[in-house]
């Protein structure tokens, strides 16, 4: 949502973000068993983990690194740009996967209930 919220801003939209309370989410890289090209995923992997390749994703579309060492390539508005910036750590909590598993079966039908009205 960073991206998003940045967008607006340099457009002048008087938009700003909460970030008390926050969920921090993860996200996971993986190959298929057969990938006909495995070798190259694994460099393509091997490149977008880099420390300066997620500091220039960063830079380019607020985005959070996965790599923490890629905040040190970033420049302290850069780094205080990113919700997932040490500087809020506190602010946010971990995603509890195993509540998760156990519930987004009826977390889902929860919302689509109260989207559709």
């Amino acid at each position: 949502w960073d991206g998003r919220i940045a967008d607006l801003q340099k457009q002048g939209v008087p938009v700003a973000r909460q970030l008390n309370g926050m969920r921090r989410q993860f996200q996971g890289l993986a190959i298929a068993k057969d990938a006909a090209n495995k070798d190259n995923a694994y460099q393509l992997m091997d490149f977008s983990l880099r420390a300066e390749s997620q500091a220039a994703l960063a830079k380019a579309f607020p985005s959070n690194p996965s790599s923490p060492v890629a905040y040190a390539k970033l420049t302290e508005d850069e780094r205080n740009a990113l919700a997932g910036a040490p500087k809020y750590y506190d602010k946010g909590f971990d995603t509890d996967i195993d509540w998760w598993l156990k519930n987004e079966s009826a977390v889902t039908k929860r919302w689509l209930e109260w989207a559709r009205g």
